[in-house]
């Protein structure tokens, strides 16, 4: 027996005794209308459950977490989002024309509407402007505070808020909240969404840097109705440290991409990651996320895109589904990122100025550490890095857009925000603390626990009663 056979051996041995061990890290959502409110010990104990089980088993997955109708509002807000950021960038007055005309996933299929340097970068598949010159970037000052952040277009986030601040979707994003362990101080974090079908994502780990670290991050992705059959896998159990030791052994080189150091995205050995892959497909430790799913995790879980063949074997009665590392450019894309960190270094008021800000569609910067010493830069969790020497062009009715923000008085900011919903305000700000419902055992850094006897109901649960 070669060490590559015995080091196979004993990661199925390990993960099938893990697999045995732990319940399952599968919830079913289909039942949200028959949850009681956000608030109900049902609830509680459900998100408890998960919150324990990503914790050990490295995610959960919620099958059917959103309605079509939660889908459709976040679909519509995608083409928006195109349509305002992408589209006076396109060339092509045709396909302008015809895009307005078509459906979200049409638009996304075809590459002139999905442009290199106007979308950065288009393999990569994200909603994600690409980096302009910096003496074109979009700057704003926090009337509150003075504090000037650099902004870029962003119309991508206010479609995951579309997602999570449906009204379907009321018990689900207090399950988020509460699944990312900080449930009254968590917000959702500025990132984008995912539409076009590029190359596969590699076998990848992302570690946290010190300062994602610092910010409880929590990663998070909602799957569309239109997700296709290049699904996004993960490895259950991949990021304990036992299994990563017995990985480390069976990469080439013995890389450890799990070890301290820079975060960031840490890829798997190409000539050795299927391998791996393989002893998780045989045990039966390969999850993905589906049409309507919801998936979070943990730092160090290893995930990639691979193609998903679910009637290959006949279904889930019949055997695991055929995944392989393939794409497919024909199949769709469609991933929300709602994802949630705890803010650092923001007042409550300089967090309702962001999100009046984002809600009029434009973000922190993502690019070359444009925030660099400020909070906006801690609080950043979709920085990229970028190659390109070729800057895209601004154009002139984004520019009037940016130019309006800056216009914005401190009376403007209030206006707007009092049009929130309360899920809205939420993602933006966090649970005040009047709305804060303390339960027996908690375990977030929210305050003392309380006993469940000695909480009183806030009157608006009481009357519903």
């Amino acid at each position: 027996m070669t060490d590559s056979e015995s080091h196979s051996d004993k990661l199925f041995a390990l993960l099938c005794g893990l697999k045995k061990a732990h319940p399952s890290n599968e919830f079913d959502g289909e039942a949200r209308v028959a949850w009681p409110t956000p608030l109900a010990m049902s609830t509680i104990e459900m998100s408890d459950a998960a919150k324990q089980a990503k914790q050990e088993q490295g995610l959960v997955v919620v099958h059917r977490a959103f309605t079509n109708a939660a889908l459709v509002a976040a679909n519509v807000a995608a083409k928006e989002a195109w349509m305002s950021d992408v589209a006076p960038q396109v060339t092509s007055s045709t396909d302008v024309i015809n895009a307005n005309a078509t459906g979200l996933m049409a638009i996304t299929r075809k590459d002139t509407c999905w442009p290199t340097t106007v979308i950065g970068n288009k393999n990569f598949g994200y909603l994600i402007a690409g980096p302009e010159a910096k003496e074109e970037r979009h700057k704003a000052t926090l009337p509150s505070s003075g504090v000037e952040i650099v902004f870029a277009i962003g119309g991508a986030f206010r479609a995951n808020l579309a997602l999570l601040c449906h009204a379907d979707s009321a018990v689900v994003l207090d399950f988020l909240f509460r699944l990312s362990g900080h449930e009254h101080t968590s917000i959702i974090s500025q990132d984008y969404c995912k539409l076009h079908r590029g190359v596969l994502t590699v076998p990848h780990v992302d570690i946290y840097d010190r300062s994602e670290q610092s910010i409880n991050r929590m990663q998070a992705i909602a799957f569309g109705a239109c997700e296709g059959r290049v699904r996004l896998c993960y490895l259950r159990f991949s990021h304990r440290p036992e299994v990563r030791k017995i990985i480390v052994n069976m990469l080439a080189g013995g890389k450890d991409i799990w070890a301290t150091g820079r975060g960031g995205f840490r890829a798997l050995p190409k000539e050795s990651a299927w391998r791996v892959i393989n002893v998780f497909l045989r045990a039966g430790c390969v999850q993905y996320g589906a049409p309507r799913d919801l998936v979070a995790w943990e730092p160090g879980v290893i995930h990639f895109e691979a193609l998903v063949n679910e009637a290959a074997s006949g279904g889930d009665d019949h055997g695991p589904p055929r995944i392989t590392l393939e794409n497919d450019t024909s199949t769709s894309t469609e991933r929300y990122v709602v994802g949630t960190h705890v803010p650092s270094g923001f007042t409550q008021r300089e967090l309702l100025e962001i999100g009046v800000i984002a809600d009029a569609g434009f973000v922190f910067h993502s690019y070359d550490n444009a925030n660099a010493g400020n909070a906006a830069d801690v609080n950043s969790v979709h920085k990229k890095s970028t190659q390109w020497k070729t800057h895209r062009a601004v154009p002139d009715s984004e520019k009037a857009r940016a130019a309006a923000l800056v216009a914005l008085t401190p009376s403007d900011y209030d206006a707007r925000a009092a049009e929130w919903s309360a899920a809205r305000r939420r993602c933006f700000m966090g649970q005040p603390p009047q709305q804060q419902r303390k339960r027996a055992n908690d375990d977030d850094d929210d305050g003392d626990d309380a006993a469940a006897e000695g909480v009183e109901e806030p009157a608006a649960k009481k009357e519903k009663k």
